[in-house]
C-alpha cells in the first residue's frame, strides 16, 4: 500500500462520515443516547467510538502516543458530534501532509 492510497481511504471516509450527522438530525433523544442498541453502546456512542477510533488512527500514524477517547465523555449531541468531526478533519489534513 502507498501512502496515495492511505490518502485516498482517509478522503473517502470523510465523505462518508460527513453523511452521518446529516442521516442522524431528528433521532429522537432516547434512540441516540439509548444504551445496549448495539452491543453495549447506542447510537450516539457507536459513532462517538467511531471518531475516536480515527483519532487515534491519526494520532498512530502520525507517531503520536495520545490516545484520544471521546467515548469517555459525556454523550455529545447530533450537532457536538458534527462539531468534533469538523475539528477532526483539518488534523487529518495536517497529519497526512507531514507524513
Amino acid at each position: 500500500m502507498h501512502l496515495s492510497d492511505v490518502r485516498f481511504l482517509f478522503d473517502h471516509d470523510r465523505w462518508a462520515t460527513t453523511k452521518v450527522p446529516d442521516a442522524a438530525v431528528g433521532v429522537d433523544d432516547a434512540i441516540w443516547s439509548a444504551p445496549n442498541a448495539i452491543g453495549e453502546r447506542g447510537l450516539g456512542g457507536v459513532l462517538v467510538h467511531m471518531l475516536g477510533a480515527q483519532q487515534r488512527w491519526r494520532h498512530g500514524l502520525s507517531g503520536n502516543s495520545e490516545k484520544p477517547r471521546p467515548q469517555a465523555d459525556p454523550l455529545p449531541t447530533v450537532g457536538g458530534l458534527r462539531a468534533a468531526w469538523t475539528a477532526e478533519w483539518p488534523a487529518e489534513a495536517l497529519a497526512s501532509t507531514s507524513a
